[in-house]
């Protein structure tokens, strides 16, 4: 009989502007429906609607000795968007989880003896979703565009969730514009400018919704690199 277990190993985590993927080894996300209860007089068993969905989400792992101190940046967070991606390394186009958190919380794990540990949990109660990678470069150090990739068109009411989070840059400025079109991008509009970011030690991180409907398939990010600088992006998003 073939052994049907699955043994998941090459995922890519980002939390805030911070790449999780080296230090990372549990995550978890449980999404959450409320299913209010609208039983009435009438009804002979009981009767429940759809409400809404909460994500949670939490995130176990461990900080080498000899790297720079990312406690630090974590004991900063508040709401931290969490971005889980396929793959490690993550291509554009792969598939994403995406989510908005309105509140975060930071802990470390010290055991004497053992790794210094963290772990992290987040809820998200604005819409937050599946989706892909639109980028994901860890040595961006020229003007360019990323991969075109293919997302459904976005109807009337719903939304086009973006995270950028910024790694990290040597030098120089980023600056971030996703954009839209059909196949080729023969005529691309810009859908979302991010702000600009300056190289600095911190990672950084920025969140957009762009609201529906939009009826381009293809989208890209369009980004300029001045000053000689290499920097490390993800940039997901995801229709909710």
């Amino acid at each position: 009989m073939a052994d049907k277990r699955i043994h998941k190993k090459n995922l890519t985590v980002v939390l805030g502007g911070l790449d999780l993927t080296p230090y990372a080894n549990r995550v978890e996300v449980d999404p959450t429906l409320q299913t209010p209860d609208s039983t009435t007089l009438d009804d002979e068993a009981h009767q429940f609607e759809a409400g809404l969905l909460d994500w949670k989400y939490s995130a176990d792992g461990f900080f080498e000795a000899a790297t720079a101190d990312p406690h630090s940046f974590l004991r900063t967070l508040t709401a931290a968007p969490l971005i889980i991606a396929d793959g490690r390394p993550a291509a554009p186009g792969a598939l994403a989880l995406v989510i908005d958190a309105t509140k975060s919380k930071f802990g470390q794990v010290i055991k004497l003896g053992d790794l210094w540990g963290f772990k992290v949990e987040g809820m998200a109660k604005r819409r937050s979703g599946w989706g892909n990678l639109i980028d994901r470069n860890a040595a961006l150090n020229a003007s360019g565009q990323s991969s075109e990739i293919v997302l459904p068109a976005i109807a009337e009411g719903e939304e086009l969730l973006l995270v950028q989070a910024v790694h990290g840059g040597t030098a120089g400025t980023l600056d971030v514009v996703v954009q839209s079109d059909e196949a080729g991008f023969p005529s691309p509009i810009a859908r979302a400018t991010f702000a600009q970011v300056a190289a600095a030690a911190a990672p950084t991180f920025e969140i957009q919704r762009v609201p529906g409907p939009i009826t381009d398939t293809r989208w890209r990010n369009d980004y300029t690199v001045t000053g000689g600088g290499d920097w490390g992006l993800t940039l997901a998003a995801a229709i909710v």
